[in-house]
């Protein structure tokens, strides 16, 4: 062994027992300017770097990830499960309970996915839901898109190569499916959306039906104006009803009667249902090219701004959630096509600042916590920075990561990191059989 590499076996063991021991906190008290910490060189997380693997080394590629993660100074392991199949979706968090998708592959074409509730502070497991493939049994599917009201989990699970889904209303406490809406035919994620009374869901192309819950009774089918031109995404609002079409057009319509109010067009098209807001009497949505807060009684815009987006085409990271945008009270923050972080102040849609890309690829929306924005990096990190200027405050964890592919180098499977928050916890999830939950040490 050559004095180079024993040198960077020495660097990663030492990283490894740092990792292991709990040192003080990161960041000092509310009315200190947060410390800023200087990211490790990266000859230091070099043998963390992600490994392309073929379809059939699935299996002996996830076996790293029972390992240990490399913390940074200030931060603690609250948990590491690591699940039966891997987990292929970034988590979804709502206050006391977490979604994942566990998905398997008996077939490598053939996906089979679970359902599991967990709780994000102790991972214990309170329900799952297995094999969705039903009601249509022997073929298997993969959750497509999942949403969430007070009491109810939304999945719209698609069958494989296909656009036939069926939608799936489960109740969050028993796990229960209470609505099963069978077998429907071009209807898209961005074309459902679910209350504690309604569900709302696209009825073919360019027809909408309203389900009422828990009986699952529809009340009634219609056909939107525009119906030509598509759903491209619809939401509720103070018992009102807002559909985008593929042209950018926004209808708004009372959702007891289907009633068409009035019409205006933005020229935005949301890329998911993740990709529209509701704060204080407006919507923020976010298309492939660009950001529009509008009000929601008139229709009108309060301002346009450019953020060009587009999905990486060498990893896997964004199959079925791009890294989108999140908003807090105050702000918005998200990676634009070239992989910058940037905060836009939500009043103005003015860029307050913009922090260069560090090289790798985001892999997820960033989130908020506790004064910092956190971003999930295809090197295995999860980086920190500073809320109020950008300034990085270094990498906060690093964990093995892969990409997986099937045979050709550029068809990339759907197994995707992704990050979350509840209360004072981050949830990191890697497309492998391993979450993460880490905290500030006290």
């Amino acid at each position: 062994m050559s004095i180079n590499q024993c040198a960077r076996a020495f660097i990663a063991l030492l990283l490894w027992c740092i990792g292991l021991t709990a040192c003080a906190p990161l960041e000092a008290s509310a009315s200190v300017r947060p410390a800023i910490v200087a990211s490790p060189e990266p000859s230091q997380t070099s043998t963390l770097k992600p490994t392309l693997v073929s379809a059939d080394e699935v299996e002996a590629a996830c076996v790293r990830d029972a390992q240990r993660p490399i913390i940074a100074p200030g931060w603690k392991l609250l948990w590491q499960q690591k699940f039966e199949q891997p987990i292929a979706r970034p988590p979804m968090v709502d206050g006391p309970q977490m979604l994942l998708i566990s998905r398997s592959y008996p077939d490598i074409h053939l996906p089979k996915d679970t359902v599991l509730a967990v709780n994000p502070q102790t991972s214990e497991v309170e329900w799952q839901l297995s094999d969705v493939s039903q009601p249509v049994a022997g073929l298997n599917m993969a959750v497509l898109g999942i949403q969430y009201s007070h009491k109810y989990w939304l999945l719209l699970v698609q069958y494989y190569d296909s656009t036939a889904h069926f939608e799936l209303v489960i109740d969050r406490r028993s796990g229960t499916v209470i609505y099963d809406s069978g077998v429907l035919i071009d209807a898209p994620v961005s074309g459902t959306t679910i209350s504690d009374d309604v569900l709302l869901g696209r009825y073919g192309y360019g027809y909408m039906r309203r389900i009422d819950l828990p009986a699952g009774t529809v009340r009634w089918t219609y056909p939107w104006k525009g119906e030509s031109r598509g759903l491209s995404g619809v939401f509720v609002v103070n018992n009102w009803l807002y559909a985008f079409d593929y042209w950018g057009m926004v209808t708004r319509y009372d959702p007891e009667n289907a009633t068409g109010q009035e019409s205006t067009s933005f020229g935005v098209v949301p890329l998911s249902h993740n990709d529209v807001y509701i704060h204080d009497g407006s919507a923020i949505v976010r298309s492939q090219e660009s950001v529009i807060r509008f009000n929601l009684q008139t229709l009108s815009p309060m301002w346009t701004s450019a953020f060009s987006h587009s999905i990486g085409g060498d990893s896997n990271a964004f199959w079925g959630d791009p890294p989108s945008m999140t908003v807090s009270a105050d702000s918005i923050y998200l990676f634009d096509a070239q992989g910058n972080l940037m905060k836009v102040d939500l009043v103005t849609g003015r860029t307050v600042w913009t922090v260069p890309a560090p090289g790798p690829e985001a892999m997820a929306r960033p989130v908020v916590m506790q004064g910092r924005v956190y971003g999930f990096f295809s090197d295995g990190s999860v980086r920190a920075f500073s809320e109020a200027d950008g300034r990085s405050a270094g990498i906060v964890m690093t964990i093995p990561l892969w990409y997986h592919r099937y045979d050709a180098p550029t068809q990339f499977r759907d197994l995707v990191g992704g990050l979350g928050v509840s209360g004072e916890t981050l949830i990191v999830t890697t497309g492998c059989r391993t979450v993460y939950a880490i905290q500030r040490a006290p």
